[in-house]
């Protein structure tokens, strides 16, 4: 037997179903009660074109998708050289390929990597009368030759085609069981045992479902939107569900359009949002500001992609969190959030609901391509716990609408907020400096007085909420990792692996990047002897963090400066070069002495 820990890819062509074998097994495997993980990759044009998907099954809840392949599945080769620098063949990985499409010549991969030829496309024209279905069988070999549970696939298949009647369902799904009968045939295979006795309800969903999930719980009544890679889902999820809850969609004709929409609606006493990706950012910052001189409440989900301008809009990145922090134009105050898993992504939905309706700011919900796109097993959520986060907006009082100060001076920087209809609770909401009536001002005092108003929500944010942190490893760590969003998992299992080695690590992962959690995070900086960040950027967080927190003296960076994933095994290399530095520097300052 062998660790049940297996990580999978499919490769093909654009129309060969490489994301529906994928979608099917992430879903037939939850059935019997498995955790996985599937990333998906295309090339830059969105639509047609190569893809892939990456797989990490496992009995329990998966935390990153996994450095090398166990097998790989290619449905063609004729693009498979695009993903040369994706795909990571273990040493003593497998290749299923079509026995009719040979491999290149000139393919590399180690020396022992095991190539099976399998006639995917002959198989599925004898049995359906096309090749339409050798994505099915090349599906049921991959599960045969890992013992895969069969019963799931049965319905996940029925579900898949289910709008295509009766007798597709079963052609594919005989297919799905040609597949498993030519694996299971083969006699040199090892044998794996995936039982678990544990089947608790589970949830499958991308990122982007996720939040639109917490978002919905949360309360929001409008969203208005454009579509953007990679946050399209976001809105499609809301255009298929809001009118189902009798809630307001709208799809704009641009960025601009959708955020105004939402503030709009905001000003009419609802929970709005919209959501976008980093060109659409730009675009809607202008109107963040005005969210922020108006007080308010907006949530601006932003899923990265590579950029700058439209990048490579199907890769991820974190190099959109100098724009999240400081993007905008004079001293706008607003909240950054961001989501380190599906799970944590609605969560944050939620938090970022709560924390706009209180204190009546943008809230910035930065998430990004790996996270909103791939698609996740993950343990039912306990949403009755996320019930308290769920507030409604405070209106006016009788007494406060007597002389009604929309934008009153308060300890909190937060004033009543009134909407239409609301008898004299009549006011101006303008991008223009006002008076605490919303009367036009240039007055220079009352301005600078405004400006310290709304930025003394940053600090009653601090006083008042917990910072979002999430932390791992040991408690008096020598050695210490800061991270943000979706590269929680990765480093989650780097500490995990090296605390087996008896090394003294801790990470503090941030789902608040601002107001920045100073004290925490310092009180969890100031006894390490040395700190590795990590960031899928060029050196934005590091310089994000050296601009209000003490870094140890023996501090690196590991970054991703592409669109690469980082692997559990680079994280650990790069945690024992921080440690090394460490001991190079204290064997100089005894040598010193």
């Amino acid at each position: 037997m062998h660790e049940e820990d297996s990580t999978f890819a499919i490769v093909g062509s654009g129309g060969e179903g490489v994301v529906s074998a994928g979608e099917i097994l992430i879903h037939a495997t939850a059935r019997d009660g498995l955790y996985s993980m599937m990333v998906k990759s295309y090339g830059p044009q969105i639509r047609g074109g190569e893809s892939l998907a990456q797989i990490r099954l496992r009995k329990t809840p998966v935390l990153c998708q996994g450095d090398a392949l166990d097998a790989m599945v290619v449905l063609s080769w004729s693009n498979f050289h695009r993903f040369a620098g994706e795909v990571r063949l273990g040493a003593r990985g497998i290749i299923m390929h079509d026995s009719e499409d040979a491999p290149p010549p000139n393919l590399k991969v180690p020396d022992k990597v095991r190539f099976v030829a399998v006639p995917f496309a002959a198989t599925s024209k004898q049995i359906t009368g096309g090749a339409q279905a050798k994505n099915l069988v090349a599906l049921g070999f991959l599960a045969g030759w890992f013992d895969l549970p069969q019963h799931g696939f049965a319905e996940a298949i029925r579900t898949r085609f289910a709008k295509k009647g009766g007798a597709v369902q079963q052609s594919n799904f005989s297919a799905f069981q040609a597949g498993v009968m030519l694996a299971q045939a083969e006699t040199t295979r090892r044998r794996y045992n995936w039982t678990v006795s544990n089947h608790e309800a589970k949830l499958v969903l991308t990122g982007n479902d996720a939040v639109a999930l917490g978002s919905l719980f949360a309360g929001v009544k409008f969203f208005a939107g454009y579509p953007i890679t990679p946050a399209s889902e976001i809105m499609e999820w809301m255009a298929r569900e809001l009118p189902r809850f009798d809630r307001v969609f709208v799809q704009t004709e641009d960025e601009i359009a959708a955020v105004t929409m939402a503030i709009g609606a905001s000003f009419a006493g609802v929970k709005a949002m919209t959501a976008t990706s980093g060109p659409g950012l730009s675009l809607m910052t202008e109107a963040i500001g005005l969210a922020a001189m108006a007080e308010l409440p907006l949530v601006v989900v932003d899923v990265q992609r590579a950029g700058p301008s439209t990048g490579i809009p199907t890769k991820t990145t974190q190099a959109d969190l100098y724009h999240a922090v400081f993007g905008g134009h004079g001293n706008l105050p607003r909240v950054v959030l961001a989501p380190t898993d599906a799970a944590d992504a609605i969560t944050l939905a939620v938090h970022a609901f709560y924390l706009a309706e209180k204190y009546q700011l943008p809230v910035l919900l930065l998430t990004d391509q790996f996270l909103g796109q791939r698609l996740e097993v993950i343990p039912q959520v306990d949403f009755a716990a996320l019930q308290p986060k769920v507030i409604t907006r405070t209106l006016p009082t009788a007494e406060e609408l007597q002389h009604y100060q929309r934008f009153k001076f308060t300890d909190s920087g937060v004033s009543p907020i009134s909407a239409p209809g609301i008898k004299n609770g009549m006011y101006t909401a303008a991008g223009i400096e006002h008076d605490e009536t919303g009367r036009p001002t240039s007055n220079a005092e009352l301005d600078e007085k405004m400006t310290r108003k709304r930025a003394l929500k940053s600090e009653t944010i601090r006083k008042q909420e917990p910072g979002l942190l999430w932390r791992c490893g040991d408690q008096d760590p020598e050695i210490g990792i800061l991270a943000w969003g979706s590269t929680k998992g990765v480093v989650q299992e780097a500490v995990a692996r090296l605390q087996r080695e008896g090394r003294k690590v801790a990470a503090m992962v941030l789902r608040q990047l601002a107001p920045l959690p100073v004290t925490p995070l310092q009180d969890f900086l100031t006894p390490l002897e040395g700190l590795l960040i990590v960031e899928m950027a060029d050196r934005q967080f590091y310089n994000y963090l050296k601009s209000q927190l003490n870094l140890p003296h023996n501090t690196r960076v590991h970054q991703h400066l592409g669109a690469t994933l980082f692997t559990v095994q680079e994280i650990i290399e790069a945690i024992k070069e921080v440690d090394a530095l460490w001991e190079t520097t204290l064997q100089q300052t005894i040598a010193a002495m």
